[in-house]
Order: structure tokens, then sequence, then C-alpha cells
């Protein structure tokens, strides 16, 4: 029986289900914040039993009839992102299984429904370019599989599964087929190696690099893509919280400038109205002294004034005193926007200090990331040299067969 690479596309289904569309922490709390509830990710009783059929080992009629009448069913068009992931995966499963009954036809009406930029789309342009070279139709199984590899360049899986797909051409004796994958593999693999090199080369900057180019829904069709999923399914590597710290640091990096910013506008402020404040504060130290003076003067004239204009000295003094108060006031207001100002200038250093803290703390995880990274890097170009190394080796042993029935 032909294996058909959706087997492991199946055993996938249900931690995609899962994971899927991938939120961040941010993202979380958004949609908490907008009042989604647990039930939105529930799957409905119809679904759960598709999950069961896609993760289960039986192949019966009656599970294949549960994925037919789940799929008959019109698709919602605001479709959950656990109904899209699981949709596709029927698709696929059961697309597979009329390949497998040799209903080619039928097989890839179903396949064509599938999205491509779904978790299971690398294994229906798979499934359908396989469908086609069953069929011994040489021109649309190349023109499938360019394109799969085109798309999904960077995945180890798909290159390896064209690669298996080359071989038995070359079993089959489908000699322009198997040529032209050989060199497809050897071509993207290599391609796929060059691609890493640079990485490789982009300095303490390659966790940046990487989140920069990250894909939000598609990471399977860049290497930076494939670096990412290689390192954070590593179970014997911290990278994944190096990378979320990474992560953590520039948001709080980004917040902490904007935080200097802001203060850099009010100390800015706060510089002009010191300045100013410093010359009110002499005139009004001045015209505090000048209204005590008459203070004192009015108080020694009230001790020998007459009755007759004692009550002219009072309203007078009363009115000094009242000035006393406001001037007084004043030089208290002023030194506490002198206190204001100072404490801005403890701010700012306090949030200058916070920024380098952070600037090392993020130097320190990235600096782990990329010794995590290097590993990766590693493995997963032994990966595409494997690939490289196979193709042409394929190639060549084929070169050899051509070569030996001519000389026959």
């Amino acid at each position: 029986m032909q294996r058909f690479g959706y087997q492991l596309a199946l055993g996938m289904a249900a931690a995609l289900l899962l994971v899927q569309p991938g939120l961040s922490r941010a993202d979380s709390r958004a949609c908490k914040a907008q009042g989604s509830s647990a039930t939105d990710a529930a799957l409905s009783g119809q679904a759960a039993s598709v999950l069961d059929v896609l993760v289960s080992e039986e192949r019966s009629a009656e599970a294949f009839s549960t994925l037919k009448t789940y799929l008959d069913q019109p698709e919602p068009e605001d479709t959950r992102p656990s109904d899209f992931v699981l949709r596709n995966y029927a698709r696929l499963t059961l697309g597979a299984e009329y390949i497998r009954q040799e209903k080619y036809g039928q097989a890839r009406a179903l396949l064509s429904q599938a999205r491509l930029d779904s978790p299971a789309g690398g294994e229906t342009a798979l499934l359908t370019a396989h469908s086609w070279q069953l069929q011994g139709n040489t021109d649309q199984a190349l023109k499938w599989y360019m394109r799969v590899s085109a798309r999904y360049r960077a995945s180890p899986r798909v290159l390896r599964t064209v690669l298996d797909r080359a071989h038995e051409a070359a079993d089959a004796g489908d000699r322009r087929l198997a040529t032209r994958l050989y060199e497809r593999v050897v071509a993207k693999a290599l391609a796929n190696v060059r691609e890493l090199a640079e990485l490789a080369g982009t300095g303490d900057d390659l966790s940046a690099v990487l989140l920069d180019r990250q894909s939000a829904r598609d990471n399977a069709a860049t290497v930076s893509g494939q670096l990412i999923r290689a390192l954070l399914r590593g179970a014997s590597t911290q990278a994944l919280p190096h990378l979320q710290h990474v992560i953590d640091a520039r948001r709080q990096m980004r917040c902490l400038e904007d935080e200097l910013e802001a203060l850099k506008q009010d100390m800015f402020q706060a510089s002009e109205q010191q300045a100013q404040a410093g010359n009110f504060q002499t005139m009004a130290r001045r015209e505090e002294s000048m209204i005590q003076r008459r203070i004192d003067s009015l108080k020694r004239q009230l001790e020998t004034a007459n009755a007759r204009t004692k009550d002219g000295l009072r309203g007078r003094l009363q009115d000094q005193r009242e000035k006393l108060a406001a001037v007084r006031k004043r030089q208290a207001e002023l030194a506490q926007e002198a206190e204001q100002s100072a404490s801005l200038k403890q701010e700012k250093q306090q949030l200058t200090q916070r920024r380098g803290e952070l600037e090392a703390y993020r130097r320190e995880n990235r600096q782990a990331l990329r010794r995590e990274l290097k590993e990766v890097i590693l493995s997963l170009k032994r990966r595409y040299l494997d690939l490289a190394g196979e193709g042409q080796a394929g190639r060549a042993s084929l070169m050899r067969t051509v070569a030996l029935h001519k000389s026959r």
C-alpha cells in the first residue's frame, strides 16, 4: 500500500486545534477584555466526533461517513479557528481515503476545497500532486510538486515527501518526473542552507530578525519560521522562556521609551517655569521684606495713635497682613514647583537606571537564545544537507541507469 503522506497530519490535528490561531499574551488579554468566554473555543458534539476520527487509528466506513456528513454541511461565514483547522484536516483525510480507493477525481474535487493557508495546506497540495502521479499524469503532478515546494520551500517535511515521490517516480520508470523532483529538492534545500547561513551571520540581533520575519499564520514557508518551530519544539531547550523574555523586554522597553519622552517634555516645561520662578522668588522676598517693614511701622504708630486715627491704622495693617499672606502663599507655591522639578529629575534617573537594567536583561536573554539557536541552526542545516545529498545521489543514480540503458 502506498503511503499518502497524511498520517503525520492526522496526529497533529488535535494539537493544532488547541493552539490555533496562536494568540500571544497580549492578544489573550484583548480577547478577555472583549468578553470572550471559554465556550467560544469549545467544540460542538459533531466536531468532537470528527476530531475523534482524525486522531483515531480506525479507518472504518462509519468513520469516513462521519467526515463526509460533516463536510457536506455548509461552511459558516464566521468560521472559528478550531472549525477552520478541523474542516481542512477532514478534507485531507477523506481525500486520502478516496485516493486509496483510486477515486482520484473525487479526491481532487474534495482537496480543491481545502485552504492552502491552513495547517493542512502542505499535506493537501502534496496529496493532490501524488494523485496525479498515481494516475500517470506527469505534467499535472510536476505542476503541483513545483507549487507546493515553492510555497513550503523551507519545510523539511514537505521536501522529504517530494524526495520520496522522486524515488517512487524513478522506481516506476518516470525519469522526467524523478529528475525534476530531485533537482527541485536539491535546489530548495541548498537555498535554505544559504539562508540559514545569512541568519546565523546576523549577530546579536538574530532573535529580533526571527521575530520580525515570523509569519502570523504560515511560518512553514520561511527558513526563519522553520527555525522558530524547531526552536520551540525542542524539549531539551530553554528557548521558549528566553524568547518570551526577549519579547517582554522589547515591549517594556518601548513603554519605557514612551515614558522617558513624556518626562522629557515635562522637564522642559518645568525648567522654563523654574527659570521664571527664580525671578519671582527674588521679587517675592523683597516684597515680603517691604510689607513686613510696613507692618512693623503700622504697629508702632498704633501704640501712640489717638482713638480717632486707630481705626484707619488698623484697616491699613489688615491690608498689609493680607498682602503678606498672599506673598508667602506664592512663595510656597514656587517652592513646591521647585520640588516637583527635582522630583522629575529623580524620576528620570530612576527610569534611566531601569532602562539600563532592562537592556542588560534583554541582552542576557538574547545571548542565551542565540546559544540555543546555534544548536538548532546546526540541526536544521544537517536536515537540509541530508535532503540535498540524498537528492543529488538519487539523480546521479538515475543518470547512471539511463547511461547503462543507452549503452546496451
